[in-house]
């Protein structure tokens, strides 16, 4: 998915506005890591640019994941109306919570769009039985 969205994000580039540098920084990284024979990118540029919190980003401390995450694509989806759709394209899914009365059969539902999903990886055998104990039913 993410050398895709260095290909599509290529097409349209952002030319001025908020978060240029760091667009156009991981368009670099993207593209090298898709087109490159190396296996690895050092992502010093982007650390030096890339800021969090008004701090930019140290590679040798231990960032949260999610957060990382949520801040970029939070800034991806403020850049052009192009790229924001493109990120609920590719990373948005949708949770529906469905309560059904124990008196009739009315069914109640509320849907929340969600970018990343937190579930217990720890003792199971793979991703999917992970995802299918956040999925169970109360």
């Amino acid at each position: 998915a993410a050398a895709a969205t260095a290909s599509s994000a290529s097409s349209s580039p952002v030319e001025t506005g908020k978060f240029r540098d760091e667009f156009s920084e991981l368009q670099k990284l993207f593209c090298v890591l898709e087109e490159s024979e190396r296996k690895a990118y050092n992502p010093r540029t982007l650390c030096k640019i890339y800021t969090m919190e008004k701090e930019t980003l140290n590679p040798c401390e231990q960032k949260d994941m999610t957060e990382f995450f949520t801040d970029l694509t939070s800034k991806l989806e403020e850049m052009t109306p192009s790229l924001r759709s493109m990120v609920q394209t590719l990373f948005r899914g949708v949770m529906t919570n469905n309560v059904v009365s124990l008196d009739c059969s009315h069914v109640s539902r509320t849907c929340e769009y969600f970018y990343s999903i937190r579930c217990p990886v720890k003792d199971m055998k793979d991703l999917h039985e992970a995802l299918a104990e956040v999925t169970v039913k109360d």
